[in-house]
């Protein structure tokens, strides 16, 4: 009986612990599955976020290739501007003499030495604007010194009876009108030869004078054209 007993005690033991290991087992397979679980969300948490941040890294680097393409232009611009500013320059280094005329630069209205710069034109109008096709006019009073001549050639010159202003002394140079570059000499006619030719005769004289002119007319031409003037007044014969 007592055999009987234990035997039955020994199996009902065994069911107890076969039932707490099944049970052990149970809470380690769900705390795995758990685990597993979170794992996995985690896991797919992280996925998401790689390809975020792929995605966010290929932005950046397409914003870079972009900001780069816009920089290189910016520098283009930069030394574009820089040539521009270079060229300006020398331009202004390259300056005017007060009494010089630059095609192209100066402008009607603008002072030329001490007259202003009323009209400028090719001489030959069906021509193009030139150093050797040109006419420019312009008025103010200017008070010169230099040679005169009357000149008395005979008929079968040009010049003949015309009376010419030419070989001015330094400071008068400075106030007649002149082209950039061009190295002529400044020799002009009296537009009002009448009170030329009564101030400055007799015919055939020639000598040296202090005289005031207006209304200056440059020209610039293969053929044989002159400067002009209006003879204002005669100050002194020297």
């Amino acid at each position: 009986m007592n055999l009987r007993l234990e035997t039955s005690s020994k199996k009902s033991s065994i069911k107890k612990r076969r039932s707490g290991l099944f049970l052990f087992l149970l809470l380690v397979a769900a705390n795995v599955s758990v685990i597993m679980f979170i794992y996995t969300i985690q896991l797919k948490s992280y996925q998401s976020a790689e390809v975020t941040a792929k995605k966010q890294i290929s932005q950046l680097q397409d914003q870079l290739a972009a900001s780069e393409a816009q920089n290189q232009e910016l520098q283009k611009e930069t030394e574009r501007l820089g040539k521009m500013v270079k060229q300006e320059a020398a331009t202004k280094a390259e300056s005017l003499r007060p009494n010089q005329i630059q095609l192209g630069r100066t402008r009607a209205g603008e002072k030329v030495a001490t007259m202003t710069l009323k009209t400028i034109e090719p001489y030959e109008k069906n021509g193009r604007l030139s150093t050797a096709n040109v006419q420019a006019t312009l008025a103010g009073r200017v008070t010169i010194t230099g040679r005169y001549n009357y000149y008395d050639t005979g008929p079968l010159s040009s010049l003949d009876g015309t009376v010419v202003f030419s070989d001015l002394d330094e400071s008068s140079r400075e106030k007649i009108p002149q082209l950039k570059g061009s190295s002529s000499k400044i020799y002009f006619v009296f537009r009002n030869q009448e009170l030329a030719r009564e101030l400055l005769g007799p015919r055939g004289t020639s000598g040296y004078a202090t005289v005031t002119i207006d209304n200056y007319e440059l020209n610039s031409h293969p053929g044989a054209v002159w400067d002009k003037a209006e003879l204002v007044r005669v100050l002194e014969k020297l």
